[in-house]
């Protein structure tokens, strides 16, 4: 998720880049070699003092993908899908690594966000409605796209919880998690606290000794 500054900057970048045939506003998914390892759902994320975020054993790991995201910063995603029968999502994850380019100004801060321990680390906190598509160019398109290619259905979603780890306030690197979840199984309560539950129940994320 790109800096706040970083993202109105590139407002008319992404303008010219629609009028302009074969121009896209970041380099195709999976032309970057992955950077993190996944095995038996535990993602090493290798950043800050974060080192391990586990899904429950229920959650399948449907892989993952690296691209520039906006000529701006270099992201890696990968996701965690509990499904039904017809591929419908119940619940996800999308957990992304995200640095900014060499000579980007600006860094990561979140200032809007409410902050929360979790795993014994800090970590900034939106809840946030799902109404809408995710705007072309971004990084929640990327992710819905990925899961759609691989054949996943989205359903009536609840809130989208995100929760981002900064190893530096203000630095050019983060970790982000978001938590996916139909609004059928979330209900009747889609607060913060029962959604922070929620994704407890399915995740765990631990700090370097």
């Amino acid at each position: 998720m790109l800096p706040k500054p970083l993202r109105f900057s590139l407002i008319v970048s992404l303008a010219v880049t629609a009028l302009a045939p074969g121009l896209s506003a970041q380099t195709p998914p999976d032309t970057l070699p992955r950077r993190l390892t996944v095995r038996r759902n535990v993602l090493t994320p290798d950043l800050g003092q974060l080192c391990r975020v586990a899904v429950a054993a229920n959650f399948v790991y449907a892989g993952g993908q690296r691209f520039i995201l906006q000529s701006v910063a270099d992201a890696e995603q990968h996701f965690f899908v509990s499904a039904d029968s017809s591929r419908t999502i119940r619940d996800a994850f999308w957990v992304q690594r995200e640095s900014l380019l060499p000579g980007q100004p600006g860094g990561y801060t979140y200032d809007a966000d409410s902050t929360r321990t979790v795993g014994g680390l800090l970590w900034k906190v939106d809840l946030r409605s799902n109404r809408g598509s995710p705007r072309p160019g971004s990084d929640g398109a990327a992710a819905v796209e990925f899961l759609r290619r691989s054949g996943y259905r989205f359903p009536s979603l609840a809130p989208r919880l995100r929760l981002v780890y900064l190893p530096v306030v203000g630095g050019p690197d983060e970790l982000m998690i978001i938590y996916w979840a139909s609004l059928s199984s979330a209900l009747p309560d889609t607060s913060l606290a029962a959604t922070l539950r929620r994704l407890n129940r399915s995740l765990a994320v631990t700090a370097c000794q």
